[in-house]
């Protein structure tokens, strides 16, 4: 849709996927070392679970948050 707009979404996509990337390590030992391995990893599977209504919801609203922007978009 927003084709003008597309190389900066998937630059800063690219860009937070390297931030978490870099960022886990630097608190994962200590997770998993003071929760233990099943309590962390519930953790990181609650964050995942809580995070698989997001592309569902941009799928069902994804018009109507379209219709509201002041970009222009593209019919192609």
């Amino acid at each position: 849709c927003y084709t003008t707009m597309a190389n900066s979404a998937m630059g800063i996509n690219g860009s937070m996927r390297s931030i978490f990337g870099a960022a886990f390590p630097l608190f994962a030992t200590q997770m998993f070392e003071k929760l233990g391995v099943p309590h962390s990893t519930t953790i990181l599977a609650a964050v995942t679970v809580c995070l698989i209504p997001v592309p569902v919801c941009f799928w069902y609203w994804g018009d109507r948050i379209r219709a509201r922007s002041s970009a222009k978009v593209s019919s192609e």
